[in-house]
């Protein structure tokens, strides 16, 4: 039959049962219950102490179960020095990991077994070990929130400049008094302005019958169409047909 170890939730003295907590068994149930005569055969003194100790929480044993007609129940309490060797390695080996995880939030069942079976050296040895868990996990999410604040912070002011030169275009396209896009491309392309605003510019493909050549200075289609919708021009598309287009921040110029 199994053991585990728990905490006494609930007990009616006036009928002599009550329940006890899961700590380590993967059962089917959250409490299994116990008769009083099942502690008076392990520890009488706690068992006359169940009334007055129950109402602080702090009843724990150890106990073999098994599976009854309504449920699990108690067959034996134990005494710590009752568990087998193999039995004891099972445990300490669980509290291990539930120690060096510190996804698991240990519970007080956990904490009070892992006082009945390891000493007080090798106790602080793992209280040590998580807590140092605990600060590099906590380290680590400090660096990627300042590495996440540093990059929507450098998005907003990379956004921020595109949206500034886009502005600076219009008004300089706006200010020629072009009436047709093709004066606006030929403005565009003699006066260079991939260089003066290199935040929406870059290197555009072009394809006319079947032959290619890179636009150097170029802005994208929908900057393009955008610059033509503000200054209140149909875009007026020729044969050439734009293609890809790698703006200046990636070529890193």
């Amino acid at each position: 039959m199994p053991v585990d170890f728990g905490r006494v939730e609930n007990y009616f003295s006036d009928r002599g049962f009550g329940f006890i907590t899961h700590t380590f068994a993967e059962a089917n149930n959250r409490h299994v219950f116990f008769h009083i005569t099942t502690i008076k055969n392990l520890n009488l003194t706690m068992a006359n102490a169940l009334d007055r100790e129950i109402q602080s929480g702090s009843v724990y044993f150890w106990y073999r179960f098994d599976n009854a007609t309504k449920g699990e129940q108690v067959i034996e309490a134990l005494d710590v020095r009752d568990i087998t060797e193999v039995e004891r390695l099972s445990f300490i080996e669980n509290i291990h990991k539930r120690y060096s995880d510190i996804r698991v939030v240990l519970s007080d069942g956990v904490e009070a077994a892992t006082e009945d079976l390891l000493s007080e050296s090798d106790i602080s040895a793992l209280v040590l070990a998580r807590k140092n868990s605990e600060t590099k996990k906590k380290d680590l999410g400090h660096q990627r929130q300042s590495k996440n604040e540093a990059k929507h912070s450098h998005h907003n002011e990379q956004g921020t400049l595109e949206e500034n030169e886009f502005n600076s275009l219009v008004i300089e396209i706006s200010s020629q008094g072009f009436t047709e896009t093709k004066q606006v491309s030929n403005y565009i392309v003699k006066k260079k302005l991939g260089n003066k605003y290199p935040n929406i510019s870059g290197v555009l493909e072009m394809e006319l019958d079947g032959h290619k050549w890179n636009f150097d200075g170029g802005f994208p289609p929908k900057i393009y169409a955008r610059l033509c919708t503000e200054i209140g021009l149909s875009n007026q598309k020729s044969r050439a047909k734009p293609g890809m287009f790698t703006s200046y921040k990636i070529l890193g110029r």
